[in-house]
């Protein structure tokens, strides 16, 4: 269109002419109503002519498909290549976020390059030039395809973000690297931070002494430490050597009894969790576990309730948020779909790198250091890793109380 998208238009992209040599293509959203509340920090840059370039590096796998078209009607017989959803769920949602920030004042300029997960092609890509004059670049998501823009990102100074790869190999020497998704020791540590507000007057740290359990004790005292909390506060317990007779006499009948289980082994959690709901009957419990219980299958589900298991996750959207109900209704409105966790991550990432990109290029990628946020699905807290870049430490704490999956409250 020759003015621009409009609101409610239908966006086909024929694949011959996208791709064409390059495979890329700019895009610059106005229109939709704001999602966001303006942040009262915010200065709005001054110089309206003055645009941030950011390229999108995302497996639309284009090739696979003859249209795309982001007005599919529900239960209609069009549909596009499965792969492709990921990724245009997520730009989808960074579309979304990019009108929000262009109404509180922000300008950019957005290049998509469909990387079709192909290393050897963004290989070639980067060779090219296709990331020259980036400001910063979100992707791409699939390792060995990241690995191969990464190097350049660092070679040219330019933050560059993962929005997908969860080990944390792909920060080591590169200091221009932000990982989006917490490692599961990053949550333990959160996990501490969040307890060390707890009000509660009797906590117990219960595991069985393996080595993976000793490391998790440790990233949770400090996270105890962090928010000044001692950790003597929170005494641990070994399973194997207290037995579980000392454990139940050492809960209170008239208190509330914060049980952190820092332990991953479902045979022997499955046992002493049938004990703890037996505890439970007569003495106030809340339990609290790894991310990795949600993969339980030998722990009953009713014990999550019995227990009111909380834990860290990378991920969790509040639906009965009123800005969430604003984002849904919105999308609906738009995409005629209902938004995935991808297109609240790309809505979150975008909101979260787009509104600091101007910190970043004053002071560095250091900058995110300072810089603590709370999207509509993920929250945002940086920590720099030794010679190397930036894993976001901070998850979500959710509980299982009355069967029914919600943020735990501050």
């Amino acid at each position: 269109m020759a003015d621009g998208l409009k609101v409610g238009a239908t966006i086909k992209v024929p694949v011959t002419k996208m791709l064409g040599d390059s495979k890329t293509v700019k895009v610059e959203m106005i229109g939709l109503p704001d999602i966001v509340k303006t942040n009262p920090a915010f200065k709005p840059n001054t110089n309206k002519s003055t645009k941030r370039h950011v390229t999108l590096m995302l497996p639309l796998y284009l090739d696979n498909n003859d249209t795309l078209d982001t007005h599919l009607p529900v239960g209609g017989l069009e549909s596009i290549y499965a792969q492709s959803e990921i990724a245009l769920q997520f730009y989808e949602g960074f579309l979304m976020a990019l009108d929000t920030l262009s109404k509180q004042g922000y300008s950019f300029e957005v290049k998509v390059i469909d990387t079709e997960n192909r290393p050897w092609k963004v290989r070639q890509m980067v060779k090219n030039g296709s990331l020259k004059n980036t400001d910063l670049i979100i992707g791409p998501f699939y390792g060995k395809v990241f690995a191969e823009v990464a190097p350049y990102a660092y070679e040219n100074c330019i933050p560059i973000v993962s929005p997908t790869i969860k080990g944390n190999s792909v920060l080591n020497g590169n200091s221009y690297v932000f990982k989006l998704i917490p490692s599961e020791e990053s949550m333990i540590f959160d996990l501490g931070r969040y307890l060390a507000q707890s009000d509660s007057t009797n906590n117990m740290v219960l595991h069985y002494g393996a080595a993976d359990e000793q490391q998790m004790l440790w990233k949770f005292r400090q996270g105890l430490e962090s928010s000044g909390m001692k950790p003597a506060s929170f005494p641990a317990f070994d399973i194997y050597k207290s037995g579980s007779d000392s454990i139940r006499k050492a809960l209170s009948l008239t208190k509330r009894n914060n049980l952190i289980i820092l332990s991953n082994n479902q045979v022997r959690l499955s046992g002493f969790a049938r004990k703890m709901v037996g505890w439970a009957e007569d003495a106030y419990i809340v339990g609290f576990a790894p991310s990795t219980w949600q993969t339980f299958k030998s722990v009953e589900i009713d014990y999550f309730d019995n227990l009111r298991i909380h834990m860290p996750i990378p991920f969790h959207v509040d639906y009965s948020d009123i800005a969430t109900q604003e984002f849904v209704l919105k999308f609906r409105e738009k995409y005629q779909g209902e938004p995935t966790t991808f297109a609240f991550r790309g809505y979150d990432l975008a909101i979260h790198f787009l509104r600091n990109l101007n910190g970043m290029e004053d002071q560095g990628p250091e900058y995110m250091l300072s810089v603590q946020e709370t999207g509509l699905q993920s929250a945002f807290g940086w920590k720099q890793v030794n010679d190397g870049g930036f894993e976001n430490v901070r998850s979500r704490i959710v509980d299982y109380t009355g069967l029914e999956l919600k943020l735990a409250k501050d």
